[in-house]
């Protein structure tokens, strides 16, 4: 119905007094913050001293010190047989995506058709609107009740969920539009009376763990009673209107009605600890189960769960039919097959919903042969599993393109053609990377320090032997004249080489002083039948004294060497003038930094799900990548400033084979694959082959103090454009290698397409309606749902509730 004017007034001045003195009004469209810029932008950069404690802790603080916990039992509601939750995960990250969500999560939403209509295959694409903006709900058309708890499948807030985050970008958002729906007539009575608060529930991610669980304890956890009259804690919990905080752990296990029960596990940072072990093991699995975990076991088409986490899962009495059939060994992670004594079958009178976020996308899973092709009946309306990927709440999206087609999903959302030509848009787009973060910065250093080899005649040995191999043979001063570009020999290098060779040396040494120091220790800690081997030996050896408990000569050694060596170094091999071997070591130095930073990011961001044995193939993606980065900035200076014109024909190539790339990008073919990644190598070698045809082989050099700085500017300006534009390039060909999924959406940083679950439970089924928001709003007509899928899991054989 309609709300009359003086009525609505009186709405939006009750909403505009809703935690007023905590959060601000909803400001203009373009005062949104933006996501966070994951490629080291000011957020990253403002959370690394987190992100260092967090390293530095990992593995010896537990914050689950504190936690203790107790079933929480719903009983079945008095109206009816429909008990109702949501299910979300990934949130806090850009305002406007948090709205967005936050807008539909908080109220009821119509949708096009009957409920009883759940799973059929016509069915699960449906309209959908909200209440809010329309005066009645459509003739035939149906509720989907707004959840009595939400649960919060991890990652609360980006980077790191500390209170500053959770306020800015979880808090605020969900204010303005509780604000926007309260103004509108829903949520409270017309006198201001509150509907019914909605239990909130969350499991942390990795994103809470970097704050050690700070921020998440003041969301979720329970507020503590003050039995005093003396001063409040200074640090307040964080409320969410319309929401009550319920946990005292970070795992829960829920009653829910009709005997289905919830558990939401927290792995933390290594396993499941021996509290939730106990406490989970004396709960026990029923047959209608709902688990929760804040990463998947199985996404982009392959099993990704831990071998130790499925270990522990199996000692909780949990069944993994993601892995296919009894029989039937399925490859982990490691390259090794499954273990054969863990259950992969549900019992007939048994059915199951795996929830999980960490991936920001959805996708849905079931039962599977050993082919990966789903048990017959999981693809039709009604299953007794299904393992669901839910994780686009607020963050930047991830690619469905991402598929090793050793698992199908019967759902996903964004379509993986979708999300090709989303991402082909993006991370071909010139300025994608380079507004993301300071790797524009990084880039213009590296360029910057490449090209400056040419500023002097005793540094440019280096950058002129590169050109060389090039097939450049004479430098043009921008004075005039021309001198010959000679190719050096390694003995030139050697003096700088050793040097710095010598203080990776002496770190490595640090290190390992300070390894064996801790080595000693932890073993001298132990009684004596209990130590390492090899410290039994050393004890017999001749002064085998120097391991007593506070004698550590070894580690003051190493330490003392570590620190002379470099010194030592510099008298036994000749150098050149102090000039030179300065800037020798630091092209050196960041030559070698950048390869090996290039290599790690490859094989560890890029690799991230491959085997073992497939990750050699990222390690020479990341090689080449290194290459490209530190050729094509001292090409385009160095040589094409010898004749401007002369970068006209690599700019066209460049446009135009940049074009043919992300054609091929957004093609599913496994052709299309390989062509793309024999075009990116092509590029580089087209662009540095005309230049140095075009200018018959010449390069540039400065010459004066203005000239130099004119040349260092535009060597860094150069570089940086390059940069960053080949760095969006790699992560395209990665990511059709099926690599660098995360760093490619961290690039990309596609707000839209978010997406949660409201659930339906009954008495002898569970039905799931994936609600979707395509683009992103600012007000609630600008907010339009959709239903995306509608599944059912419930068991093969019923059994009485």
């Amino acid at each position: 119905m309609s709300t009359p004017p003086n009525d609505l007034e009186r709405r939006r001045a009750l909403a505009a007094t809703i935690m007023a003195d905590t959060v601000r009004a909803k400001p203009p469209l373009d005062q949104f913050a933006a996501p966070v810029a994951w490629m080291l932008g000011p957020e990253m950069l403002g959370a690394l001293k987190q992100f260092a404690l967090h390293a530095l802790y990992k593995g010896e603080f537990d914050p689950h010190d504190w936690m203790m916990t107790a079933p929480i039992i719903y009983p079945p509601p008095v109206d009816g047989n429909d008990f109702w939750f949501d299910f979300i995960a990934d949130i806090g990250d850009g305002q406007r995506a948090m709205y967005t969500t936050a807008a539909v999560l908080q109220d009821d939403l119509f949708v096009e058709g009957a409920l009883a209509e759940a799973g059929a295959p016509a069915q699960r694409q449906r309209a959908a609107m909200l209440p809010a903006v329309t005066t009645q709900r459509p003739d035939g058309w149906s509720t989907l009740k707004r959840g009595q708890l939400v649960v919060v499948g991890g990652d609360t807030a980006y980077p790191l969920a500390d209170f500053v985050n959770i306020d800015a970008h979880v808090r605020q958002p969900f204010t303005w539009a509780y604000r926007d729906l309260v103004a509108a007539g829903r949520l409270t009575d017309d006198d201001g009376t509150p509907h019914a608060q909605v239990d909130l529930y969350g499991v942390p991610g990795n994103h809470d763990y970097y704050d050690l669980l700070v921020g998440y304890g003041r969301l979720y956890r329970q507020p503590v009673t003050d039995h005093t009259t003396g001063q409040r804690a200074d640090r307040l919990p964080i409320e969410l209107p319309g929401f009550r905080r319920c946990q005292t752990a970070s795992y829960a296990a829920l009653e829910l009605p009709w005997n289905w029960r919830l558990w939401a596990i927290d792995p933390g940072e290594r396993d499941v600890d021996y509290r939730q072990e106990c406490f989970f093991r004396e709960h026990g699995v029923v047959d209608k189960m709902i688990v929760v975990t804040p990463t998947p076991a199985v996404v982009f088409g392959r099993v990704l769960a831990e071998r130790g986490f499925l270990s522990t899962m199996h000692e909780l009495g949990l069944a993994a039919p993601f892995l296919g059939r009894t029989g039937e060994a399925a490859l982990l992670r490691d390259g090794k097959p499954a273990d054969a004594t863990w259950h992969t079958e549900l019992k007939p009178q048994q059915c199951r919903v795996d929830l999980a976020g960490d991936m920001h996308c959805y996708q849905r899973y079931g039962s599977i042969t050993a082919d990966g092709a789903p048990i017959a009946g999981d693809a039709d309306a009604e299953s007794n599993y299904a393992a669901v990927v839910s994780g686009a709440g607020g963050a930047f999206c991830h690619s469905t393109a991402t598929d090793f087609g050793e698992r199908r999903p019967l759902e996903q959302y964004p379509k993986a053609e979708t999300a090709r030509r989303v991402f082909g848009k993006k991370l071909f787009a010139p300025l994608t990377v380079f507004n993301n973060g300071v790797v524009n910065m990084s880039a213009f250093v590296l360029a910057l320090v490449i090209c400056a080899g040419s500023i002097r005649f005793d540094t440019r040995i280096i950058t002129d032997t590169i050109l060389y191999a090039l097939g450049v043979r004479n430098t043009l001063p921008w004075s005039g004249g021309q001198v010959s570009i000679v190719a050096a020999s390694w003995t030139h290098y050697l003096g700088a080489t050793v040097f710095v060779g010598s203080i990776v040396v002496a770190a490595a040494m640090c290190l390992l002083a300070l390894r064996y120091a801790l080595w000693v220790t932890h073993s001298l800690r132990r009684p004596q039948a209990e130590w390492p081997t090899a410290l039994r030996i050393m004890r017999r050896l001749p002064g085998g004294s120097i391991l007593e408990a506070r004698g550590f000569l070894p580690s003051w050694v190493l330490t003392l060497t570590a620190l002379a060596l470099p010194a030592l170094v510099s008298q036994l091999v000749a150098m050149p003038g102090a000039a030179a071997v300065l800037f020798q070591i630091l092209f050196i130095t960041v030559v070698l930094a950048i390869v090996a930073g290039l290599l790690v990011v490859a094989m560890t961001g890029g690799a991230e799900y491959q085997r073992p044995r497939e990750r050699w193939v990222f390690a020479a993606l990341g090689a080449l990548h290194a290459l490209i980065q530190i050729l094509l900035p001292l090409v385009i200076v160095r040589v094409g400033l010898a004749r401007p014109v002369s970068l006209l024909l690599p700019i066209a190539s460049y446009v135009l084979l940049a074009a043919v790339a992300r054609w091929l990008f957004e093609r599913a073919d496994a052709w299309a694959r390989a062509a793309g990644l024999v075009v990116w190598i092509v590029h580089a070698v087209v662009v540095i082959a005309s230049i140095v045809v075009v200018t018959d082989g010449v390069a540039v050099a400065p010459v004066g103090t203005l000239q130099t700085i004119m040349f260092l500017l535009l060597a860094g300006i150069v570089g940086a454009v390059v940069g960053c534009f080949e760095f969006g390039w790699y992560l395209a060909v990665a990511a059709a290698c099926n690599g660098h999924n995360n760093e490619a959406g961290a690039a990309a940083r596609i707000d839209n397409f978010r997406q949660f679950i409201r659930f339906r439970v009954q008495p002898d089924r569970i039905t799931g309606y994936v609600i979707a928001i395509d683009e992103l709003g600012h007000d609630l007509r600008t907010v339009q749902p959709r239903i995306v899928d509608v599944f059912m899991v419930a068991p093969r054989v019923m059994t009485p509730p």
